[in-house]
């Protein structure tokens, strides 16, 4: 399915969910009375929820002795917390906004979202937090990052969690949102194949599409993976339905504008770029390393645009449930690419290397793997209160209940 037919569909569907979303309120309210208590909120989900980077953080790093600090000399993102959560992530944003004088109609519960989480995470299994180096590096299987705040700096060896995500969700949650698929599909590692498909290629042609649509005995196609995971996806919904309040209502998060459109997608530098720096061949590595033109709209009509297809048809047709996607309406124009070109906008998304933070000394670069910078995180903010808003005026019964 192409973007511009997603965005469509999507748009279509956005539009009847909302009309389906207006849910029988009681009839005959009081004139006057006290407030009900805001609606308990939990988010669920991976790394997009839970900030994931550096350049997700009010603080992206900090001198040798502060907090977290690695032994191999690469910094952390100074006020990230446990699986990566980070304060500047958009559920940290919006429960400052709706936690102003006259919004206090929404409350944060518990956010328990993590970064690399599966959907197996979210419904059965605690998390093992594993780490994914960037190709290059000296230790390509070497943690990057600690997901748990149990961790051991020094050692880098990370207890698995307590709990799935599911337990944070209570008879007494109103209010559910949930974002993952992204490492059930395995994107991270298709991207880094996709890199490694491409360098020899010179950007011609694309030999990651042609790797996974008819991929060697043992690898799992682009369709298998959409298909288990939208299963997957459908259980987890209503696992999630089973344990919330029976008013609850559950938002499905998509993924965001990550790759440019097809007239934008030669802003994206191909390969390595020529630079000095400490570590030269990761630093070089920009944007989406060496995935060809090719690959990258394939990527985006083929694989994330339809992830995100499959998880609004793994919604079912229940007035509980919406899709949210953080990608409309901001964020078209600030992909990965969207820091050059003549008519740059700023990106949002960081690219292979996370090149937010431009003062770091003689600091070694750190991954950016595609994540949301503060910037993402402000714009999906902006989209989640409208949204939140909008549910609140259709559901009376939500907080009356």
């Amino acid at each position: 399915m192409s973007g511009s037919r997603f965005r469509a569909v999507a748009a279509s569907l956005s539009l009847a969910m909302a009309g389906a979303a207006a849910l029988p309120g009681p009839t005959g309210h009081a004139a006057a009375g006290p407030k009900p208590p805001p609606l308990e909120w939990v988010v669920l989900g991976d790394s997009f929820s839970a900030g994931g980077i550096a350049a997700a953080s009010s603080r992206p790093g900090g001198p040798r002795g502060s907090e977290p600090y690695f032994v191999d000399g690469r910094l952390g993102a100074g006020t990230r917390k446990g699986c990566d959560r980070t304060d500047k992530a958009w559920p940290n944003q919006v429960d400052k906004v709706l936690g102003r004088p006259g919004e206090k109609r929404v409350t944060l519960k518990s956010n328990v979202s993590c970064a690399g989480a599966l959907i197996d995470h979210v419904v059965a299994v605690p998390q093992t937090p594993k780490g994914q180096n960037v190709p290059g590096w000296s230790r390509p299987n070497h943690p990057y990052f600690p997901v748990d705040p149990d961790g051991d700096p020094a050692t880098l060896k990370f207890p698995r969690l307590k709990h799935p995500q599911l337990a944070a969700v209570k008879p007494s949650t109103k209010l559910v949102t949930v974002g993952v698929g992204w490492a059930d599909m395995g994107l991270t590692q298709i991207f880094t194949k996709c890199m490694r498909l491409g360098e020899p290629t010179g950007n011609k042609g694309a030999p990651c599409k042609k790797y996974f649509t008819k991929p060697p005995i043992g690898v799992e196609s682009i369709q298998q993976r959409l298909d288990r995971t939208q299963a997957a996806y459908t259980d987890m919904l209503e696992r999630i339905r089973a344990k919330a309040h029976s008013d609850a209502m559950i938002m499905a998060v998509g993924y965001p504008f990550i790759i440019p459109d097809e007239n934008d997608i030669r802003r994206c530098t191909w390969g390595r770029v020529q630079q000095m720096t400490v570590k030269p061949d990761v630093a070089a590595m920009h944007h989406f390393g060496g995935i060809t033109h090719e690959d990258l709209n394939w990527l985006r009509d083929e694989v994330i645009d339809d992830l995100n297809v499959i998880i609004n048809d793994a919604m079912p047709n229940d007035p509980h449930f919406e899709f949210l996607g953080l990608w409309e309406p901001g964020e078209a124009g600030h992909d990965v690419c969207a820091d050059a070109g003549p008519n740059t906008h700023g990106d949002w998304i960081e690219g292979l290397i996370d090149q937010t933070p431009k003062a770091i000394g003689r600091r070694w670069p750190r991954p950016g793997f595609f994540q949301g910078n503060v910037k993402h995180h402000e714009g999906a903010a902006e989209t989640v209160v409208e949204e939140f808003r909008e549910v609140l005026k259709k559901t009376p019964k939500l907080e009356d209940a």
